[in-house]
């Protein structure tokens, strides 16, 4: 009897283990081009940051696809939104007319839109947005805006914009657009009324993360897989004992 619940533990073991290591290999094939990817827009960036901009050009155009393919979730306007991007890149990157600035700013716009697809726990584009809010609450609480604040804050926004239009409900996000439109014609240092109207519409976003819902799912998935064969192995091995003790009962009774 010791010998048998030991079997029936080490086979129940052995199947979880089994299972656990064939749904994490699963996985990690599934973000294989998802990790490579955000690893493009990166080095996409540094060449950027470190002004080599035909290596970057030469780059962005050799892993187009790898990025296309990575942006191709079930949220209908990231494949957009990532083709956008991408073109906007490459448009500016070699435009000697465009400073070096704005084309940093456009490359950061395509590592925080893919990495907003591909990371569920910190994404990049949260702590952006979590830091524009403060820049508009501090110019609140300052009571006065320079230019060269608004145009920070302005320029802030507008990279993290395209991932916004990702992540946000299309009527939040076309709130939030005509929120930071505002700014733009300010020119009264102390006209705060477009900086709170800003403010509030960030507080009352509701903002869903479809890709982090997404994670909740495969991990319940796995959750339900995991215990649904841990169960079929008990019934299994239940039945076979139940079989077992009904031919030692019949060999008994026919003795």
């Amino acid at each position: 009897m010791k010998y048998w619940k030991f079997r029936k533990h080490a086979i129940i073991t052995c199947l979880t283990v089994l299972l656990c290591i064939v749904l994490y290999q699963l996985f990690s094939v599934i973000d294989a081009d998802e990790i490579e990817a955000s690893s493009i827009a990166y080095q996409y960036e540094r060449y950027i940051t470190e002004e080599r901009y035909q290596m970057a050009n030469n780059w962005l155009k050799e892993h187009q696809e790898v990025i296309h393919l990575a942006a191709n979730t079930d949220r209908e306007k990231s494949q957009a939104v990532i083709g956008e991007l991408i073109h906007q890149n490459l448009e500016i990157v070699n435009d000697t007319s465009i400073g070096r600035v704005e084309k940093l700013h456009t490359a950061m716009s395509l590592v925080i839109a893919l990495d907003a697809l591909e990371n569920n726990q910190q994404p990049i584009w949260k702590k952006t947005k979590d830091s524009l809010h403060y820049k508009v609450e501090s110019v609140l609480t300052e009571g006065i805006v320079t230019d060269s604040k608004r145009e920070e804050i302005i320029a802030q926004w507008e990279i993290i914009q395209p991932t916004l239009s990702i992540m946000l409900e299309e009527e939040d996000y076309y709130e939030l657009v005509s929120s930071y439109n505002q700014l733009y014609d300010v020119r009264n240092e102390t006209n705060m009324e477009p900086f709170q109207v800003v403010f509030r519409q960030a507080e009352l976003m509701d903002i869903a993360i479809p890709a982090e819902q997404g994670a909740y799912l495969s991990f319940y998935w796995i959750i339900l897989i995991v215990g649904g064969v841990i169960i079929l192995t008990l019934t299994y091995v239940a039945w076979r004992k139940y079989k077992g003790q009904k031919k030692k009962n019949q060999r008994q009774r026919n003795s």
